[in-house]
């Protein structure tokens, strides 16, 4: 991907979004420069080239990714960013010369948008459509868990003879009766074959559900949670600061007794 123009090339705070995520992730400082630049593969169009202390990133073309190499580790990271309505948004993906990632934490599937396995019968994701289909059925997916407040999945699973229930849930306003909710519809939909919980990133709201199912479920720590939530390469936006201090100062065993209430 590139752009035809100058003024579309994501500007220099959505950039800078990429930046900080490596940071979070290598736990390193860095300076950016942002620079527009001619497509060499595009005549007439353009690309752009990130630089910092000890990376290099340039967006891909044929991926729509930024393709951040850091040189003193010889490894690289694939991070996409999302322009859209809603704002920008980061999808993580390791690449192969990646440090293995912990084997407790998510398993990444397939291409579909952020889709990794976090048990055998539970799935998380992003925003996924038609396209992704196939995807959910081979891996026998029966039900679908929307988290998304303004926008349902009818349109892209009718007739897919996929379940779909949704749970409205904003993101700046997480609340115990929300949790709740959807760790209900994940157990209920667990009866009948493996389940895809998502939002539209499938990092914040998704995060904190499948931290919950992680401590109510799996006998995880608050902090392994977290952690996983924040540093999983799901894209997880520090702006929602609620997220975090929700999970830190919830109640777990009454959740457990609200979800297992008939």
């Amino acid at each position: 991907m590139c752009w035809r123009s100058a003024t579309e090339v994501p500007d220099k705070i959505a950039c800078k979004a990429v930046i900080n995520y490596v940071m979070t992730r290598y736990k390193t400082k860095m300076v950016l420069t942002h620079k527009r630049q001619r497509c060499r593969r595009c005549s007439g169009h353009y690309r752009l080239s990130l630089e910092a202390d000890g990376f290099d990133a340039n967006f891909d073309q044929l991926s729509g990714a930024f393709l951040i190499h850091k040189i003193s580790r010889r490894r690289s990271v694939l991070v996409c960013l999302v322009l859209g309505g809603a704002g920008t948004s980061l999808f993580h993906s390791a690449s192969a010369q990646e440090v293995a990632r912990p084997p407790e934490w998510a398993v990444p599937v397939g291409n579909s948008p952020n889709l990794f396995r976090v048990t055998p019968t539970l799935y998380r994701s992003a925003q996924l459509s038609q396209a992704d289909v196939a995807q959910l059925k081979a891996l026998g997916i029966k039900n679908v868990v929307g988290l998304r407040a303004f926008h349902s999945d009818d349109d892209w699973l009718r007739q897919s003879g996929i379940k779909e229930q949704r749970i409205k849930i904003y993101t700046w306003a997480v609340d115990d009766d929300n949790v709740v909710a959807a760790l209900q519809a994940i157990r209920a939909a667990e009866k009948e074959g493996p389940v895809l919980l998502h939002c539209w990133h499938g990092a914040d709201r998704t995060g904190l559900v499948s931290a919950m199912y992680r401590i109510l479920y799996q006998g995880w720590s608050k902090a392994q949670a977290l952690d996983e939530l924040q540093n999983g390469g799901y894209g997880y936006h520090a702006m929602w600061k609620n997220i975090p201090v929700y999970l830190h100062d919830v109640n777990v065993e009454n959740i457990r007794q609200r979800v297992e209430r008939p």
